[in-house]
C-alpha cells in the first residue's frame, strides 16, 4: 500500500492520539518511536488496519496517571501518519511517524478500545513571505552555528537544505535544535510564523553563546 500522504478529513472526527510528556511531532519530520505498552500496540494496528495510518502525538499536560483518569494533553498537537512500521517479534513495535500539520483538539471521545481517541481539526500556519526578515536572519544563525559547531555542521547543513519555507524552518529546528519542552510546545502551539520565526533566532543566537563559551547542555541535531 502506498504511504498516505495526509489524513484525511473523516478521520479527523476519530483520530487516535498518543500522549506522551514532553514528545512532539512537527510538520514535516520523522518522529521514531518504539511501541511496547498492549493499549499503544492495538492503538498502531488500529492505525494500519485503517488505511490512512493517522495519528497525532499529543504532549501530556499534567501528572501522570491516576486512579484510572487519564492526564490532560495540550490542546494544539502534532498530527502524522506512519510511514515505517515493524515488529520486533516480541509484541513490540518500531514505527516511523511523519508529521503533516497541527491541529486542535476539539473533543475527546468516548471510545471501547483501551486508547484515547479525539475530534480534531485542522490549523494553518500565519504565513510570511519568504524574504521577510527573521527568516533571513535565521538562516544567518544556523549558517554560523553549523561554522561553530564542527560536530554538527553536517546536521546543520542538512536541515538548512531542507527548509523550504520559514514555516518548515522553525519547525526542523523545533525538532531538532532544543530538549527544552517548554520551548517545543510553545513553538508547537504557534501559529504565527513570524513570532516562531523569533523564538528561533534566539534559541539559535543562545546555542552560538554557548558554542562560544563550551558546551553546556544545548542540544544541536542530529
Amino acid at each position: 500500500m502506498a504511504e498516505p500522504r495526509s489524513i484525511p478529513d473523516a478521520r479527523l472526527d476519530r483520530l487516535p492520539i498518543f500522549p506522551l510528556p514532553d514528545v512532539h511531532l512537527f510538520p514535516g519530520t520523522l518522529l521514531p518511536l518504539h511501541i511496547f505498552e498492549p493499549r499503544y500496540v492495538e492503538m498502531l494496528q488500529f492505525a494500519l488496519d485503517e488505511g490512512d495510518r493517522a495519528l497525532a502525538m499529543a504532549a501530556v499536560d499534567g501528572p501522570p496517571i491516576e486512579d484510572g483518569v487519564a492526564p490532560p494533553v495540550h490542546p494544539v498537537m502534532g498530527a502524522g501518519v506512519i510511514v515505517a512500521a515493524r515488529p520486533t517479534g516480541d509484541g513490540r513495535w518500531n514505527i516511523i511517524l511523519r508529521g503533516t500539520g497541527r491541529v486542535r483538539l476539539l473533543d475527546e471521545l468516548t471510545v471501547d478500545r483501551p486508547f484515547r481517541m479525539v475530534r480534531a481539526a485542522r490549523l494553518a500556519d500565519d504565513p510570511v513571505p519568504a524574504d521577510h526578515a527573521l527568516y533571513q536572519r535565521l538562516r544567518q544563525l544556523v549558517a554560523n552555528l553549523a561554522m561553530q559547531a564542527p560536530d554538527a555542521e553536517k546536521a546543520l547543513t542538512l536541515l538548512l537544505s531542507q527548509a523550504d519555507s520559514p514555516a518548515s524552518l522553525t519547525d526542523l529546528l523545533g525538532a531538532h535544535a532544543t530538549s527544552d519542552p517548554q520551548i517545543r510546545q510553545q513553538l508547537m502551539g504557534c501559529l504565527d510564523v513570524s513570532t516562531r520565526l523569533a523564538m528561533c533566532c534566539d534559541l539559535v543566537g543562545r546555542l552560538l553563546l554557548e558554542v562560544a563559551d563550551g558546551p553546556t547542555g544545548g542540544r544541536y541535531p542530529n
